[in-house]
């Protein structure tokens, strides 16, 4: 039974910090206006909530809900990202989000981020490949349907 309560208990605090890790996962992109672009407080292409919420997520595979102040993390997050995306988003923008902190924690917290990422900073999004394809068969209905009326044309040349 010891041993059956502990693993509760664990599967317990992992359900806790999955629901935390949403929960600020939907902050961010709410903040940045996704999918509602009406209520952002922050407006700023979705490449950059992406990667956001990608540097959110990978920081916490190595870190701490404890240690970390997810709030703050949240920030540096997106403001690390806007820097990566070429979509820079200065720090009076943040303070609309969360206005407790001070330019320094948000800064400090920066670095504890890059060094978590191991300064990995490319994020390589699924939706690339949904618009490259979503691309192709536009390319090939274009092109299947430009076939079929030069097919119908010289048919009707012919008669």
């Amino acid at each position: 039974p010891a041993a059956g309560t502990f693993e509760m208990e664990k599967s317990s605090a992992t359900s806790s910090d999955a629901l935390v890790l949403s929960h600020f996962s939907r902050q961010i992109f709410q903040a940045l206006g996704y999918p509602d672009r009406s209520t952002a407080i922050i407006k700023r292409k979705w490449r950059v909530a992406a990667t956001s919420v990608a540097y959110f997520h990978q920081f916490y595979e190595v870190n701490s809900l404890i240690e970390h102040d997810p709030r703050l993390v949240m920030l540096s997050c997106i403001f690390l990202a806007g820097k990566a995306e070429d979509n820079f988003v200065n720090l009076q923008e943040l303070f609309k989000i969360y206005p407790k902190f001070p330019e320094s924690r948000i800064l400090e917290c920066e670095i504890v981020l890059l060094e978590s990422l191991n300064f990995h900073l490319k994020v390589f999004h699924p939706q690339n490949c949904v618009y490259s394809i979503i691309a192709d068969i536009k390319r090939y209905t274009l092109e299947n349907r430009t076939a079929n009326e030069s097919n119908g044309q010289s048919e009707q040349n012919e008669a």
